[in-house]
């Protein structure tokens, strides 16, 4: 019956994988607004065309040019590709292998949690297959869509190397959280996780004042990065919009979901906390009917559904175990984050199924279910892990029939 099990749900990644390489394999980088960054840079500009399509990514308009008001970091990384191959260089070439990087380094991560009990392969698959990085991946030749993935590859690898015993992780960790970051913003919310897990690796037997001595030196590695990446980030909002600390959201192409223009309320304003609330917590997973007879299915709702109704299996994350000092920090990084997130102008569309800003923390969160997962029956755990595999399944097909594959 285990192989049987084993079998099956194998399969089922394989044909979840096939259809992520034939969605993003016919997707060029030139489609995104951070291949567009990265076609400027080659040509020595910090702008991008102003055209309908850049426009739809929500393009930054200031002083009658176009500009992408993301982090470079993701065009960086296309930049090699588009060079080498040009602007229909296929987007797979940089995301497949993110995804396999993301892959790699979360197994390794659970390996390194010794009190995890719960078979590795199975919360390896929650994540990839049973939250929101698969709709993401299906549709990642969006910007939106490349960076968080490419992010939160970067804190996967971080999370790993906070754990890791290598005698100089904490510059590395620096390092990679600085990657995610300019990927990213909202990431920076998460530095504070990082301390309190370099602290609690130091030894217990080690003299006090030896340790924090040890622990600032570590401190000024893990900072220095991150300042440096600020610095980059800080100076390149200056070049395109003459103010260090302006990224530009303001001014966004006018557009919502919500149908409200963000120039109206603001980029944050308590008008979208119940909207995105509902969203977060509570909307199911939603397929429009229409047609004559409201019969034809005519797509899904692009706003997603609530996190706890897509993946239920992240709940567990309530019972995890282990450091208090830890469990506590990482709460309210979460927390802060999703408060955050709720009174922001967009609650992730377009999005298939999930949440898709879950993802800025989903490794913790993740992280925190795998250890928690041990106070129910493997089988219950299993049902709900099946549950949002389905329900991922079901959602990128019904999307895919009638969006079509992303072009």
């Amino acid at each position: 019956m285990r192989r049987l099990e084993q079998t099956i749900l194998i399969a089922i990644c394989l044909i979840m994988v096939v259809i992520a390489v034939a969605g993003l394999s016919a997707s060029s980088m030139g489609q995104n607004l951070s291949g567009q960054q990265a076609i400027s840079f080659l040509r020595g500009a910090v702008d991008i065309p102003d055209t309908p399509p850049n426009r739809a990514q929500d393009a930054a308009l200031f002083n009658g040019r176009a500009y992408n008001p993301f982090p470079p970091l993701p065009a960086l990384l296309m930049l090699p590709f588009i060079a080498l191959f040009g602007s229909n260089a296929p987007i797979s070439l940089l995301l497949l292998p993110v995804l396999a990087l993301t892959a790699w380094y979360f197994w390794r991560l659970l390996k390194a949690q010794s009190e995890i009990s719960f078979p590795n392969y199975w919360l390896l698959i929650a994540f990839l297959f049973g939250t929101a990085v698969y709709p993401t991946l299906i549709y990642g030749f969006a910007v939106w869509q490349s960076a968080q993935l490419i992010g939160m590859m970067f804190v996967v690898i971080a999370l790993w190397a906070s754990f890791s015993t290598a005698p100089r992780k904490h510059i590395y960790v620096g390092i990679v959280l600085a990657c995610a970051f300019l990927c990213r913003q909202l990431t920076v919310l998460l530095i504070p996780i990082f301390p309190v897990i370099l602290w609690e690796q130091l030894s217990a037997t080690e003299d006090r004042a030896a340790k924090w001595r040890r622990f600032g030196t570590q401190l000024i590695g893990f900072a220095l990065p991150l300042i440096v990446a600020g610095g980059l980030y800080l100076g390149f909002n200056y070049v395109r919009f003459g103010n260090a600390l302006d990224t530009g959201y303001n001014y966004l192409a006018p557009k919502d979901n919500i149908g409200v223009p963000p120039r109206k309320f603001g980029l944050y304003a308590p008008q979208y906390f119940f909207y995105n609330a509902t969203y977060f917590f509570f909307q199911g997973f939603h397929v429009d009917f229409g047609g004559a007879d409201n019969l034809e299915i005519q797509g899904v709702d692009l706003a997603g559904s609530s996190l706890l109704v897509a993946s239920p299996f992240l709940l567990a994350a309530f019972y995890a175990r282990g450091s208090r000092r830890l469990l506590v920090v990482s709460w309210l990084v979460i927390a802060v984050m999703v408060v955050s997130q709720l009174f922001y102008h967009n609650n992730g569309f377009a999005q298939v199924n999930n949440h898709r800003f879950s993802m800025d923390y989903l490794p913790i969160l993740m992280l925190l279910a795998a250890s928690g997962v041990q106070s129910f029956p493997r089988s219950f755990i299993k049902g709900m892990i099946w549950w949002s595999l389905a329900l991922n399944v079901f959602a990128v097909a019904v999307a895919l029939l009638t969006f079509g594959l992303p072009r």
